[in-house]
């Protein structure tokens, strides 16, 4: 965002940037991923690095970007995936899962690490 002087502007752009990812990551049509075998038997989905609106984007907005971006779409992939194991990538709408998140380890929370935080919450309301 180096590209705006401007700090209003910029935050203009970074939101319709944001929003317009947002709907990308979304939209069941897309599936940037590709089938690779593993030690010659085990298939797996993942990223596919060509896709060229994955490129596109790290070509635009940069490294950083589009690891939030590939980030969000495996997330996205892995829970799918887990809801049927017979959904193909089209049966099914993408749908965002809220999650609790360790910020300080950059991580998914444990429910027990969760329940743990509310109620050191609750005993310090107090």
């Amino acid at each position: 965002m180096n590209r705006y002087k401007n700090n209003k502007k910029a935050s203009s752009e970074s939101v319709k940037l944001c929003a317009k990812w947002q709907k990308e990551i979304l939209d069941s049509t897309w599936h940037p991923f590709k089938i690779v075998e593993v030690e010659g038997k085990e298939i797996q989905e993942v990223i596919d690095e060509n896709d060229p609106k994955l490129l596109s984007l790290k070509n635009d907005l940069g490294e950083e970007a589009y690891v939030a971006v590939v980030t969000d779409l495996k997330e996205l992939h892995e829970y799918d995936n887990s809801n049927d194991a017979e959904n193909t990538h089209n049966s099914i709408e993408k749908q965002v899962i809220p999650e609790i998140w360790d910020s300080q380890n950059g991580r998914r929370a444990t429910v027990t690490e969760a329940l743990k935080y509310i109620s050191n919450r609750v005993i310090k309301m107090r």
